[in-house]
C-alpha cells in the first residue's frame, strides 16, 4: 500500500508540473499588455486574411507585397505555386489569447468549457499544443505533441503523445475520457479527437470567398512556416 500511495503522490506531483515550453508561450502573452496583444492578434489575422484573399505577402510589413515599391501593384500569387507564410508562436498565442475567446463566444467555434489558455508552440518539428485544463479534481495543463506529416495531400500527427503536466497518459487509456467530453456535433472538437488519434485530415481551409490548401508545415522553435497553395473556387 505504501508504494502504491508513493506512486500515486508522484503521478500527482507530475500533472501538476506546467510543461517548459507552455510557460515560456504564456509568459510572453501575459508579459504584452493588453492592447498590444490586441495588435499583435489583428496583425497575424490580417496576414492570414491577406494570404488566403492571393495577395504575396511581405514578410516585414505583413501587408500585399507590391511591385515596384510600396506604391506599385500588389502582387497576386499563381495558383500553381506553393507560397510560404512564417507565423511567430507570439502571433499566434496572442490571437489565441485575445481573438478566440471572442470567437467561441460569438459561437463560431466551440471548445469544451473546461479548456481554458490555449497555447501552441514547437521545436525540432514536433508541433505542441496544450490547455488548462479545470474540471473537478482534475487541474493541469493537458498538452499534445505530435509531428506534422505531409502525405498524399493529406495530413496527420505522427509520433503523436498526451500529457498532464509532465506525466503521460497512454491515448487507449484517456481516449475514452475525452470521447465522453467531446460533441460529436462540433467539428473543431471532432477534430481533436482525430489529431489525437493521428488520422489523415484533408488540410483545406474554405470561407466564403477563398479556398486555400496546406501542404506542408514547418515547425521552428520561435514560429511556424505554412506551405500553402491557393485553390480554385470548386475546390480542386
Amino acid at each position: 500500500m505504501l508504494i502504491v500511495g508513493i506512486g500515486l503522490v508522484w503521478a500527482w506531483h507530475n500533472t501538476q508540473k506546467m510543461p517548459v515550453w507552455y510557460l515560456i508561450a504564456d509568459g510572453r502573452v501575459r508579459a504584452l499588455e493588453p492592447d498590444e496583444r490586441r495588435q499583435t492578434a489583428g496583425r497575424l489575422q490580417q496576414r492570414v486574411i491577406n494570404a488566403a484573399s492571393g495577395w504575396r505577402i511581405d514578410r516585414h510589413t505583413g501587408q500585399p507585397a507590391r511591385q515596384g515599391g510600396p506604391h506599385g501593384q500588389p502582387i497576386r500569387i499563381s495558383r500553381d505555386e506553393d507560397v510560404e507564410l512564417e507565423l511567430t508562436w507570439e502571433e499566434i498565442n496572442c490571437w489565441l489569447s485575445g481573438e478566440l475567446p471572442d470567437w467561441i463566444e460569438s459561437g463560431m467555434w466551440h471548445f469544451p468549457p473546461f479548456m481554458h489558455d490555449i497555447r501552441m508552440g514547437g521545436e525540432n518539428g514536433m508541433l505542441q499544443l496544450g490547455f488548462r485544463l479545470e474540471r473537478g479534481l482534475l487541474t493541469g495543463i493537458v498538452w499534445l505533441e505530435g509531428r506534422p506529416v505531409f502525405e498524399n495531400g493529406q495530413a496527420r500527427l505522427a509520433n503523436t503523445s498526451l500529457r498532464i503536466g509532465e506525466f503521460r497518459v497512454p491515448f487507449e487509456q484517456a481516449g475514452g475520457w475525452l470521447e465522453d467530453q467531446i460533441d460529436p456535433a462540433r467539428e473543431e472538437q471532432r477534430l481533436v479527437m482525430d489529431l489525437l488519434r493521428g488520422k489523415p485530415l484533408d488540410p483545406v481551409w474554405h470561407d466564403q470567398r477563398h479556398s486555400v490548401r496546406l501542404t506542408d508545415m514547418r515547425v521552428l522553435q520561435e514560429s511556424v512556416v505554412l506551405v500553402y497553395r491557393l485553390l480554385s473556387d470548386n475546390g480542386e
